[in-house]
C-alpha cells in the first residue's frame, strides 16, 4: 500500500506513514502487479497522488532510506553512534540528540530539546512545534513544517552558545515555513 498523504510505501499493518507521519487511512492504494481477469496480462494500479507536501519534501531531496528501520525510544539525550542509520521514533517529546554522520531520524514529538546533526544527517520531525537548538553540519537536512520557535538550549564547549540557536552551516538545509528563531547563524540554506 501507499501512502495518500507522500506516495510512499506503507508497512502492513502501519497505523502512520513512516515517511511523513500521516495517519493511515482508507484511500491508501495496493502496491504491486494485478492479474487482469480472462487474460495473461498484468497491470499496475496507479499510485496515489502526492501531497503538495510530499512534492515539497521530494523536491528538497527529503526520501526516507531503502535500509531497515530501527524502532527507538529517545526520551533522554542520546547520542547515535552508528552512522547511516535509519531511526523512527512515536515518543511524544524527545531530549537532546546527537545524529550521527549519514543517520536519517524520524520523530513524530510535538516538543524537543536540542539537535545536533552531524554530516549528512537527516531529521524528519513533522509535528515538532517547538525545541531549543538546532545544529546542522555541512550537507545535513531537516524538514520541520510545523516548528514554531526555538528556545533555552544551548551546546557546551561550541562557540554558539545562546539560547535558541539554529545554525546551519554551509551546504545544509532546515525547512522550517513557521518557524521564530531567537539566533540564526550560518551559510547554509533556510526556506521558508
Amino acid at each position: 500500500m501507499y501512502c495518500s498523504a507522500c506516495g510512499s510505501t506503507l508497512q502492513d499493518g502501519a497505523a502512520f506513514c513512516s515517511s511523513c507521519g500521516a495517519k493511515v487511512g482508507t484511500q491508501q492504494q495496493s502496491s504491486g502487479t494485478q492479474n487482469v481477469q480472462g487474460s495473461n496480462q498484468s497491470f499496475t494500479p496507479p499510485q496515489a497522488p502526492l501531497s503538495p507536501v510530499a512534492e515539497r519534501m521530494i523536491e528538497l531531496g527529503f526520501r526516507e532510506p531503502d535500509k531497515p528501520k530501527r524502532l527507538f525510544s529517545i526520551r533522554n539525550w542520546a547520542s547515535n553512534e552508528v552512522k547511516d542509520d535509519n531511526i523512527y521514533s512515536v515518543e511524544e517529546s524527545v531530549d537532546n540528540i546527537n545524529l550521527s554522520e549519514g543517520s536519517y531520524l524520524h520523530i513524530l514529538a510535538r516538543n524537543g530539546g536540542s539537535f545536533i546533526l552531524e554530516v549528512g544527517a537527516t531529521l524528519v520531525a513533522p509535528n515538532l512545534e517547538k525545541c531549543n537548538s538546532i545544529i546542522l553540519k555541512r550537507g545535513a537536512k531537516a524538514w520541520l513544517p510545523s516548528l514554531m520557535k526555538t528556545e533555552e538550549g544551548w551546546f557546551a564547549g561550541s562557540d554558539i552558545n545562546r539560547n535558541g540557536t539554529v545554525l546551519v552551516e554551509q551546504g545544509s538545509l532546515i525547512y522550517a515555513p513557521r518557524a521564530m528563531f531567537k539566533y540564526f547563524a550560518g551559510d547554509g540554506d533556510y526556506i521558508r
